[in-house]
């Protein structure tokens, strides 16, 4: 694995009409996320965000797997491990979406109904990075 820099490369945050965004049972099936990509990850890392609580106040801290920030990942790496990831966790979810976020660019909303599309457009421009891509894609949308 590489070593984890201060800024991410991008962000996921998954998102329910039907759940409430801090509840135990959303943060469990956010979690289910998490776990799956992080340990079949070949290279880059994946990490949880932490919300409240002092450094070394473990006591208010609440820890969220509904926003993830994703470092050193390839767009390869994104194709073949975190998209088929959010491809099958987003099949028993059908109402959830995906959203994906780069530092600097707007946000991309992914559902059951547009990740195909992304899946083919991110095969079409693989050598790409991550944050050119999505960008690419976003304004094709437009």
């Amino acid at each position: 694995m590489e070593e984890v820099t201060e800024n991410p490369d991008f962000q996921i945050n998954m998102k329910s009409d039907e759940v409430e965004e801090f509840s135990e049972f959303w943060q469990d099936q956010c979690y289910k996320l998490y776990s799956s990509i992080k340990t079949s990850l070949p290279e880059g890392s994946i990490e949880h965000t932490i919300k409240g609580g002092d450094e070394g106040d473990r006591l208010d801290r609440i820890d969220l797997y509904s926003t993830l920030v994703v470092f050193g990942v390839t767009l390869k790496i994104f194709r073949n491990v975190v998209l088929d990831f959010i491809k099958s966790w987003l099949k028993y979810r059908p109402k959830a979406q995906i959203i994906l976020g780069c530092e600097k660019d707007p946000q991309i909303i992914i559902d059951n109904l547009s990740l195909p599309e992304l899946e083919k457009f991110l095969q079409k421009n693989q050598y790409l990075k991550i944050c050119e891509a999505l960008k690419l894609f976003r304004d094709s949308k437009k």
